[in-house]
């Protein structure tokens, strides 16, 4: 099931706020009784990919 974390939490399960996974429906029971988080509805298309984290080099000043 694909779901998103409203809060940061560690334990057999371990997200950030905000972040989108698809865990197996074993793990969320307690996880989503909580409200530690949401199902998705739809498809989320990871931009891991495209990410530019490349570092640009500073411009050295004229002499």
């Amino acid at each position: 099931m694909l779901v998103k974390a409203n809060v940061s939490f560690a334990g057999i399960v371990t997200m950030k706020k905000g972040e989108v996974r698809d865990l197996p429906a074993k793990d969320l029971s307690d996880l989503l009784s909580c409200g530690y988080v949401s199902e998705v509805k739809g498809k989320v298309i990871s931009d891991e990919g495209e990410r530019d984290t490349t570092r640009k080099r500073k411009a050295e000043p004229a002499n």
